[in-house]
């Protein structure tokens, strides 16, 4: 939702506000996704595991940036942040689906 938000917004003062969101969006996560990780796998096996888990994002956020970038040049900025909105939703919801299962 933040990301449609940063796509619509009409007003750049609003700008200042959603990235304080999305400071602490970031900060209150990653712990969350790191103690995933940690429940996860073997303490035995966590130097790893933290290692394929920031492999993993760095090597994805690569082609996301790309992607993102070539829909704002040539498609509009508001179908980029509506492409990354859609990415987050179906990231959540696969995410919901997986701790349902476990």
């Amino acid at each position: 939702m933040f990301y449609l938000l940063l796509g619509v917004n009409p007003q750049p003062l609003l700008l200042w506000p959603l990235f304080a969101f999305y400071g602490l969006f970031l900060a209150a996560t990653e712990g969350a996704e790191k103690a995933l990780v940690a429940d996860l796998v073997g303490k035995e096996m966590l130097g790893t595991a933290y290692g394929w888990f920031n492999l993993t994002v760095g090597l994805l956020l690569l082609p996301a940036s790309v992607i993102f970038g070539w829909l704002w040049q040539s498609v509009c900025p508001l179908v980029a942040f509506a492409f990354s909105a859609a990415c987050a939703s179906l990231a959540a919801l696969l995410l919901h689906l997986w701790a349902l299962r476990s």
